[in-house]
């Protein structure tokens, strides 16, 4: 949340990758310490999503996006190899990946994506477009980006709220307010110092937004602000 002109304006933060490698670490250990004792178990340096649609494990939506089952595209995919002997467990078949049955004949996402970075001519996302990719880089807006597209501080969540083989993602309250002051030191020029430039130092860090510019954020601020 971000005070804003003595008001509470709601900022939706959607997950991010700025602690998977210290995840897929933490759970690498844990395989190797009580599931696979005694055997390498090492990360796994290949497409996670192209593995694992090779092995049935999920399908590939028409946003480019990996979906498992129940989960639907609310998943994070992290992969491993061992030298362990894993029997029947080990002989999974190798197929073609496949794109999910609800796709053949739905337009929500594409419909839902703010700058066409989705399209029906290909089941491969066009990066350059996508508002997430956008949104992370320095500089200005490019001109393609629409001023109403802004509604999460960083990334988007637009294709996978849309996707009729999503469950509901539960929005929760993260607790991080900012001060007015901070509020104002980052939508500044230049980078915030002070103690409002501790402050959020220390909140962005218990967001897990430390790899983001705070120029970065300010522009993001300044554009969701302009939509409220």
């Amino acid at each position: 949340r971000r005070r804003h002109l003595r008001r509470v304006v709601e900022a939706i933060l959607p997950p991010t990758y700025v602690r998977y490698r210290e995840t897929f670490e933490e759970v690498r250990q844990d395989l190797a310490a009580h599931a696979l004792p005694g055997v390498r178990v090492e990360h796994l340096s290949w497409p996670h999503k192209a593995a694992a649609a090779r092995l049935g494990l999920v399908r590939y939506g028409r946003n480019n996006l990996a979906s498992a089952g129940a989960l639907g595209s609310w998943v994070q995919l992290c992969a491993y190899v061992t030298d362990a002997d894993l029997g029947a467990a080990g002989a999974a078949a190798i197929g073609e990946p496949r794109l999910l049955d609800e796709c053949a004949a739905c337009s929500a996402c594409t419909e839902a994506c703010p700058t066409g970075a989705i399209g029906w001519d290909r089941v491969l996302l066009r990066a350059e477009r996508c508002l997430t990719r956008v949104n992370e880089d320095p500089g200005a807006w490019p001109e393609w980006v629409p001023e109403r597209a802004h509604h999460c501080l960083v990334g988007c969540l637009a294709c996978q709220r849309a996707c009729p083989a999503n469950p509901t993602l539960p929005v929760v309250d993260s607790g991080v307010v900012f001060s007015e002051e901070e509020t104002d030191a980052l939508l500044a020029e230049g980078p915030p110092g002070g103690s409002a430039g501790a402050g959020i130092r220390v909140k962005l860090a218990f967001l897990g937004l430390t790899s983001y510019e705070p120029a970065v954020l300010g522009r993001n601020l300044r554009a969701l602000l302009a939509t409220d």
